[in-house]
Formats: C-alpha cells, structure tokens, sequence
C-alpha cells in the first residue's frame, strides 16, 4: 500500500499550464493597452507601460513565486493510509491534519472527471456507516487502483468484506 499518496502529478502539469496561460494573458492586455491607450508624456502609466521588458522581467518573476507555491501546495497535499486510518495531510504555511478511521466501511467507489480519464487520475470515496459524509481522497493517480489497494488492506486489517461499487458516473 501506498505509505505517502500525492495528488496526480498531471493535475500540477494541469494547474502550471494554467498559470501561465493567465500570465500570458495579462501581458498581451498589457500590450494591447499600451498600444491603445495614448496619454501625455509626463504620465506615469505611460512611463511604466514603455517598458516592456520590464513589465515582462516582473511578470515572469510572480510567475516564479507563483509556481512554487503551487507546487509547494501539491507537494504538502497528500495521504496517508495505516490500520484502517486515512491521514490527509496538506497547507503550506499553516499546516493541516485530517485523520479518518475507517471502521465499518460500506463501499469504496471512485470517479474521474474528464480530464481525470485523459491523464489516468481522479477520487475514491469510502462510506463508512458511522460517519455522516462519504471520506474523499482527492485527484489520485490510477483512483481504481487505490480502490482495490483500500479494499484488500481493509479487509486484511479486519476481516470484513466490504462492496467495491463501480466507477461513479459523472454529472455534468
């Protein structure tokens, strides 16, 4: 079994691509701006929108600091699973512990979202009788199986069989 589960590596490639497909964005409005938009010379927009490079330099810098946070985000979002105890661990600053003790589980099922079935991850979702709300693990690599992996540890820790529902459907 898994010791430490990070979230699928091609949701970080997912959430990259997404930042800098919006920083490219603000530059090309930055662009397109400064082009447009005529002012005196003494503005300080004008100034500042002169400078492409500089405007560039500064937005590839928060690009950087932005990136490593993501990442530093997914790296610290991750669980682990030990005697029938799911521990998820995440934050970056301040961090954070849930602990989900699995006692009579009921049914483990997962689903992927579409780009959860391109790039091959997606959740688990166990039911367990004494908890109100169904346990989410989130965005794991191959959610199938990390399903089957849950159910045989599950029930070599106790003894039960539990019902392994199918893939659930996605709404939407």
């Amino acid at each position: 079994m898994y010791k430490r589960l990070h979230q699928s590596p091609a949701l970080l490639a997912i959430k990259l691509l997404y930042l800098s497909v919006i920083v490219n964005f603000i530059y090309l409005i930055i662009l397109i701006i400064s082009d447009v938009i005529e002012i005196d010379n003494d503005s300080i927009f004008t100034h500042i929108v002169r400078f492409h490079t500089e405007i560039l330099i500064i937005l590839i810098f928060l690009q950087f600091i932005a990136a490593v946070l993501i990442f530093l985000q997914w790296y610290n979002n991750y669980y682990e699973y030990e005697n029938n105890i799911i521990t998820h661990y995440s934050g970056v600053f301040i961090k954070r512990q849930e602990q989900y003790h699995i006692k009579n589980a009921e049914s483990i099922k997962y689903n992927k979202s579409f780009f959860g079935k391109i790039f091959n991850y997606g959740d688990v979702f166990i039911k367990d009788i004494l908890e109100t709300e169904e346990i989410k693990i989130s965005a794991v690599p191959f959610p199938d199986e990390y399903a089957n992996k849950l159910q045989e540890n599950y029930r070599a820790f106790t003894g039960q069989i539990i019902s392994k529902g199918p893939e659930i459907p996605k709404m939407g």
